[in-house]
């Protein structure tokens, strides 16, 4: 276990280099298969690998988009991210790795999740060992992008579409403003909360969700998303994908136990 925690944070070290080089919003060619949250769950990745890229991403015609949320809530979190990493180390074009809100520490690390990615480190690897691999990983987590673009017309993202007030400082015509303005985001982010001194584009990406404007929610810290105050119902998605001219809106973060919904407010993947 000793030898494989410092594997972990040898891949990792590696894929750290490669994210910190990509723009934070990459652009994704068609074909490309996207998934939605993980969460832990390695037996659905192994499923996915049987259906989708059984002969391994670099000899599969299609590309592969990964929307966020990784580790948390399942048993296999570390084991999760060890073949993501291992993956992405591996096809660095076709495998893309989006961040998502568990991507964070005070995230992963709290003790309301069953289990949290770092208790599940230190179930594997002990306190100490277990706490460098947690923060090895979440150094790449640091790094991820935050949102993706398919053929030049299908916005792709973990949480949704920002909120009006930070569009509002962002451009007002056509999709190169705002990807333009998403490449603005620090490549290396360890806090994005804007409430300690983060980016609130880089938040609302990670963690909007459509919902009545007058719905009100507590801090993260207190268990809820402080980026739901002023999000969205499907009007808004629509003028949306219309001032960035995409076609599509393609997202994570809601809970689905199967498969994925198509809403007046774009695709969402189960998690």
């Amino acid at each position: 276990m000793h030898a494989l925690a410092r594997y972990i944070e040898t891949v990792a070290k590696d894929v750290r280099k490669l994210c910190l080089a990509e723009p934070r919003c990459v652009h994704v060619k068609a074909p490309c298969y996207i998934l939605g949250d993980i969460h832990g769950n390695f037996a659905d990745l192994v499923a996915f690998e049987k259906a989708l890229w059984r002969i391994g991403p670099n000899l599969s015609p299609a590309n592969f988009l990964m929307l966020g949320d990784y580790v948390d809530r399942g048993a296999h979190s570390v084991e999760v991210v060890a073949y993501l990493f291992a993956q992405k180390l591996m096809c660095p074009s076709k495998f893309k790795l989006l961040r998502g809100n568990h991507e964070t520490r005070i995230q992963n690390s709290h003790s309301g999740y069953n289990p949290c990615f770092r208790d599940s480190c230190e179930k594997h690897f002990g306190k100490e060992v277990g706490d460098s691999v947690w923060e090895s990983v979440n150094l790449v987590f640091d790094a991820l992008p935050l949102a993706a673009v398919v053929d030049h017309n299908i916005f792709c993202v973990h949480g949704g579409i920002p909120s009006p007030s930070v569009l509002r400082k962002h451009g007002e015509y056509g999709s190169a403003s705002l990807i333009a303005e998403i490449n603005k985001i620090p490549r290396d982010l360890p806090q994005p909360d804007p409430s300690v001194g983060g980016d609130p584009l880089a938040w609302d990406l990670m963690w909007n969700d459509p919902a009545p404007s007058n719905f009100h929610t507590l801090s993260p810290s207190k268990g809820r998303h402080t980026a739901l105050q002023q999000n969205h119902v499907a009007d808004p998605t629509v003028q949306f994908l219309r001032r960035y001219n995409f076609s599509h809106l393609v997202r994570a973060h809601e809970v689905r136990k199967t498969g994925f919904q198509v809403s007046p407010w774009g695709v969402c993947w189960g998690g």
